[in-house]
């Protein structure tokens, strides 16, 4: 009996530091999110992030009609040289030059929009364009496969 006692308290004491841990990992507002720098874009399509915004592809279809507009595909030359977005410039994200290969490419005054396959590799590529100066940057959520989907 008192086994199972100290069993159930366990449980609860595990269970009440998950949910307080997933709160917290969770804990936004909308007052916390930057707004969208084109207010063309759905508020409910755009997850904005602390450096960045990250746009579904309809969406990011939108900006891309934008004459200020670089688009950077941050995949390897391989991945890139088999299918891409139209218009899109090949800056692996991994080349070890990449910052300098983006500023010769973009300006700092452009929106530049990035995407690689699924997401991931692109929010690396979009927090160090934030850090390198760059003010409006956008990722595309979900990334080609996303793209090709749509």
């Amino acid at each position: 009996m008192a086994l199972k006692y100290i069993k159930m308290k366990s449980n609860f004491f595990m269970l009440t530091f998950l949910a307080i841990l997933s709160f917290a990992c969770n804990n936004s507002t909308a007052q916390d999110q930057p707004a969208a720098a084109n207010t063309s874009i759905s508020a409910a399509t755009v997850q904005s992030t602390q450096n960045y915004q990250v746009l579904a592809p309809a969406d990011y279809k939108k900006a891309l009609s934008d004459d200020n507009v670089i688009l950077i595909d941050v995949r390897t030359p391989q991945e890139y040289a088999s299918s891409h977005i139209e218009g899109a410039i090949n800056v692996n994200v991994f080349d070890k030059n990449f910052a300098q290969t983006i500023q010769e490419k973009a300006s700092k005054d452009q929106q530049v929009m990035v995407y690689c396959r699924s997401g991931k590799r692109s929010a690396r590529a979009t927090n160090m364009l934030k850090q390198m100066g760059y003010t409006v940057v956008y990722d595309l959520r979900g990334g080609y496969l996303a793209w090709m989907r749509q």
